[in-house]
């Protein structure tokens, strides 16, 4: 039975389902197809039978091989995508930078795009102006501040993204692989925020492939394997497991 819950993620039973028959790609459709997440119908699981709950305070590392659900999963949290079965409750103010970097217009400045990223995430401009001072402090930009975001690097726009996104007091921040464009000062600053965001009780899930960034931020970890959550504990414990069984495998 579906429970009821106070957590700020609540993930129960919940499938992410491709119909393969619409799949242009014939060389993938027949690589997906007779794989153990394939059903009967010709369905391909992303995401099945996936069960978390994420209570306020919790950094919860989503670790695992490339094709896992990583990506599905962190999209499902988002509401980008909606599950097939199950339940994905996710309650209160989510920031995303899944949501931001596809919120940007590369036409536009950064004072201008932290204003429009305001106005997606439901925060009223006057309040978001106040906040301008800060983010562009934060993400250490320099004289791009009035440059058009087209003129950006990648690492620029994800130091810009990052730091509107945590800026707004999300209940629930989701991030993926924030990090690894960035230098090694703004890792640091990176991760003494998300520890401080998870300090005020809000819930925080990181998809990432660096082992190292995740066990730093994060209090917890899951592993996605084949579209399941084959562990789930103290990250220093998953982490280590997972990383033991990757170099083994090499």
């Amino acid at each position: 039975a579906l429970v009821e819950s106070t957590s700020p993620i609540l993930l129960q039973q919940m499938g992410v389902r491709y119909e393969l028959r619409l799949t242009k790609k014939r060389s993938l459709r027949r690589s997906l197809v007779g794989s153990s997440r394939t059903d009967e119908q010709g369905n391909f699981w992303a995401l099945r039978e996936i069960n978390l709950r994420v209570e306020p305070g919790e950094s919860v590392a989503v670790i695992g091989p490339n094709g896992a659900g990583k990506s599905t999963l962190l999209k499902t949290l988002a509401g980008i995508i909606t599950p097939d079965e199950g339940l994905a409750e996710v309650r209160g103010t989510i920031a995303t930078l899944l949501q931001l970097s596809a919120g940007f217009e590369d036409e536009l400045d950064a004072v201008e795009n932290i204003l429009l990223v305001g106005e997606l995430l439901g925060i009223p401009a006057p309040r978001m102006r106040k906040k301008i001072p800060a983010i562009l402090d934060f993400a250490d930009i320099g004289n791009f501040a009035d440059a058009e975001l087209r003129t950006y690097s990648s690492g620029m726009r994800a130091r810009l993204g990052f730091s509107v996104a945590t800026s707004v007091d999300p209940d629930v921040l989701l991030l993926d692989e924030v990090l690894s464009t960035s230098d090694e000062s703004f890792k640091k600053k990176s991760s003494a925020r998300i520890k401080e965001m998870a300090r005020q009780a809000q819930a925080i899930v990181y998809v990432t492939h660096d082992l190292e960034s995740a066990q730093e931020l994060c209090t917890r970890a899951i592993e996605l394997r084949d579209g399941r959550i084959v562990a789930d504990g103290p990250s220093e414990q998953v982490i280590s497991a997972y990383a033991r069984r990757m170099r083994n495998a090499k």
